[in-house]
């Protein structure tokens, strides 16, 4: 029995799926915009979910994947949040192919575990690329993250999907609207939001996901005049991937980029705290700002990078430790007007080349860093 399995409360939220759907789908032809089909096919695969219960697992899969995708558009992660977005594209392709997986071994227990790791991953990914969207000032984004959460109200049950995917839907439907009206025509906010999302490009590494060297000499600036002010001291991290050029001969430049990508995120992983900032320096270079007020805090967090990158064990054949590592340098210094943010750049350079010249794969700071 199609819709009355659900009783008649199935009829309204099918009606209100339907009306979702239809509204997306028909808005593409109006403003152009393909996350609107992507989404009307989301609601198709809700609404199929309950118009057929024997094959309700089958749609809830692709439900989940076509959601991932969805997101990765809308929040353009392509461009702006790369490894993220790739994260969501593969757990989306999981999602999508899982139905034919259980079909050969439905009763398998680790098969069931896998079933709700790649959900809850995905609906975290989600809300995680909205909160990432909501902090850079992306449109629609506040909406997308409140919508979201219908996506964990949908993880309880299968009696909660539905309420769980009509909350999502109508948030989420907003947030295209909010989306829509940013970035059409071109009036004055249009021009804001383009110039916030050029700028936000201006300032990310393309291939590491993270802050570049424009967004790093910014931060500094702005860190050391509000340190000069409060009487806080600045402390940096200088990094650099030991025995990259080798690695990139031995392996070839693609599974080098991989290689950096790898490492951005493990060392920006290691930063706990709100205010600290990670940022690719340069080639294999990379560097972080933080506000701490002692060497040792700021050698530990170091040390946390360094273990980070040597847990991913990507292999580097010919080295020391069969592995790649990194060596980093550290200073840090109460600013006063008689010295600038490029000598505490220097002086965590210094103790960077102390390092790799002590054996690499190891943290040393500097004499500089006092006060």
């Amino acid at each position: 029995m199609p819709w009355g399995y659900h009783g008649l409360a199935s009829g309204f939220l099918a009606g209100f799926l339907l009306a979702v759907g239809l509204l997306n789908f028909l808005a593409f032809f109006i403003v152009r915009q393909r996350t609107l089909p992507i989404f009307a096919g989301a609601s198709a695969m809700a609404l199929l979910f309950f118009a057929d219960p024997s094959e309700s697992a089958l749609f809830a899969w692709l439900f989940v994947a076509a959601t991932a995708y969805f997101t990765v558009e809308f929040l353009r992660l392509r461009e702006y949040d790369a490894v993220l977005g790739n994260a969501l594209l593969s757990l989306a392709v999981l999602g999508a192919s899982f139905p034919l997986l259980a079909r050969f071994d439905g009763a398998n227990t680790a098969l069931v575990l896998s079933a709700w790791a790649i959900i809850a991953l995905t609906n975290a990914g989600i809300i995680a690329a909205g909160i990432r969207a909501l902090g850079r000032g992306y449109p629609g984004a506040r909406f997308f993250v409140v919508g979201s959460i219908g996506g964990l109200i949908g993880l309880y049950g299968y009696d909660f999907f539905g309420l769980g995917f009509a909350w999502e839907a109508m948030w989420i439907t907003i947030a295209l609207a909010d989306r829509v009206n940013a970035t059409a025509g071109d009036g004055p906010l249009s021009s804001r939001v383009a110039n916030a999302e050029l700028q936000v490009l201006a300032e990310l590494d393309p291939l590491t996901g993270v802050p570049n060297r424009r967004a790093f000499d910014d931060r500094l600036n702005a860190e050391w005049e509000r340190a000069l002010l409060t009487g806080t001291p600045v402390g940096i991290i200088m990094i650099d991937v030991d025995h990259f050029k080798e690695y990139n001969d031995r392996f070839g430049h693609v599974a080098g980029d991989l290689c950096l990508s790898k490492i951005a995120q493990a060392c920006a992983g290691a930063l706990k705290r709100g205010g600290d900032f990670f940022a690719r320096y340069g080639g294999e270079e990379f560097a972080a700002i933080l506000a701490t007020q002692n060497d040792d805090n700021l050698v530990l967090i170091a040390e946390r990078m360094r273990q980070s990158v040597a847990a991913e064990a990507m292999a580097h054949p010919g080295q020391p430790d069969g592995i790649v590592t990194i060596s980093l340098g550290t200073a840090r210094v109460k600013p006063t007007l008689d010295a600038t943010p490029t000598t505490l750049v220097a002086a965590a350079d210094d103790a960077l080349y102390e390092a790799k010249s002590r054996g690499r794969n190891c943290v040393r700071t500097t004499s500089f860093a006092t006060g």
